[in-house]
């Protein structure tokens, strides 16, 4: 190990995200790893040569995990904190904070983690436009909105997965929303619904510079999720000028809200009259397979770049990152399961694969088990990476594997 001092790699993922097929993502031939982790898929397949130093605790426990962050730091002298998942950069951020370490401070964190702050600091520089917002910390904070001009949006100021969010058409259903959930505290806020399809972008920022940026369209909106149905992005064409313009957005509200270093996803809305509004961003790679398709384009795996860049080492993304052009047209397409509680069939079979386009399919088993089936809006149980030699081509192919997935399946 050439490292002087320990990285820790706050880990909430399982095992086999740090990889990409055999090839380890954690540059652990650079930096001398120690891995935090948690007992629920975290070190399945745990290769011990890779990661000989990992503690285990309960990720969703805060606590729990600022504790071991501190030990990490004060007892075995670590210097720098790697955090990908969206629940672990405050964690993170308030560790490096304490011990005066290098990485994405707390105030910068925080104006990405909470939703009210970042569209606040957005705002305030006049970097993109945002949809009216406003902290919902009592029923009273609904009297501010006017219930007749379309509908609204309650959601948690600090959601992932576009968990807990509840839109809402009238006065009457938003004070049902908050009567079952509680609202008290800085945890919720309310924001004008934005028509039109959505857009994200994206990025690697170094040095407060972008380096990088992809822009996607999403086949469906975030919020949307529902049992049976399917989603996912594709890749925009440079020739659009859509494409430019969200690349500008991005890199004015990163500016805005002051970055440094870091893989960034942020999503925007394109209104009916072609404005861009912001919804929201995150300092993380985009989930749900965003990864896979800006590594086929572009051969740049964001998740990747994310462990480099937080561990102190190049990032590797090469000299023509900020104007590569992409090889192919490529979309990922994700299907919920269904509510019908019947066994789920082995999706598309996989000698059909290579005539629809689909270069990987992922399946995850236990996808749609939250309390209320499908979990938030990545917990596809398949998944699909599809390519083709242009747009026109993959939309032919997505149309196609639909089919064919409903003639297996009977999804959406």
């Amino acid at each position: 190990m050439t490292a002087a001092a320990p990285v820790v790699l706050l880990s909430r993922n399982v095992y086999a995200s740090l990889h990409d097929g055999t090839r380890c993502l954690v540059p652990t031939d650079e930096v001398d790893v120690r891995l935090i982790t948690h007992p629920y898929g975290g070190t399945s397949g745990l290769d011990p040569v890779r990661f000989p130093h990992v503690s285990v605790c309960d990720t969703n426990d805060e606590e729990q995990v600022l504790a071991v962050l501190h030990w990490l730091v004060r007892r075995h002298g670590a210097r720098r904190i790697v955090a990908v998942h969206e629940r672990m950069l405050l964690p993170a951020a308030r560790v490096r904070d304490a011990h005066g370490l290098p990485g994405m401070d707390l105030p910068t964190t925080l104006l990405f983690r909470d939703k009210v702050a970042m569209k606040r600091a957005v705002a305030a520089a006049d970097a993109a436009a945002v949809p009216r917002f406003a902290e919902l910390r009592s029923p009273a904070d609904l009297d501010a909105f006017d219930w007749s001009a379309g509908r609204k949006v309650l959601k948690s100021r600090w959601g992932v997965g576009a968990e807990d969010v509840h839109i809402v058409a009238s006065r009457a259903e938003a004070d049902a929303v908050l009567a079952s959930l509680g609202t008290g505290g800085d945890g919720w806020e309310i924001e004008e619904y934005v028509e039109g399809p959505m857009y994200h972008c994206d990025a690697v920022v170094q040095d407060g510079a972008v380096r990088f940026a992809a822009v996607s369209r999403y086949l469906a909106k975030p919020g949307d999720f529902a049992p049976g149905s399917a989603a996912g992005s594709m890749l925009v064409d440079h020739a659009d000028p859509v494409w430019r313009r969200i690349r500008e957005t991005n890199a004015r509200v990163l500016r805005a809200l002051g970055l440094r270093d870091g893989v960034t996803h942020l999503e925007v809305f394109r209104t009916p009259d072609d404005a861009l509004v912001l919804c929201e961003v995150a300092a993380r790679p985009g989930g749900g397979g965003i990864d896979r398709i800006v590594e086929r384009a572009y051969g740049c795996n964001l998740n990747e770049v994310a462990y480099r860049l937080q561990s102190g080492v190049d990032p590797r993304l090469g000299d023509d990152a900020a104007t590569r052009p992409a090889r192919g047209a490529w979309a990922v397409l994700g299907f919920y399961p269904d509510d019908s509680g019947a066994s789920p069939a082995p999706g598309i079979p996989e000698h059909r694969h290579a005539a629809l386009g689909i270069a990987e399919h992922t399946r995850c088993d236990t996808a749609g088990s939250g309390p209320q089936g499908v979990r938030h809006c990545v917990d596809y149980r398949d998944r699909y990476v599809v390519g083709a030699a242009d747009r026109n081509a993959l939309e032919a192919r997505l149309a196609a594997v639909r089919s064919a997935y409903r003639s297996a399946y009977g999804g959406s």
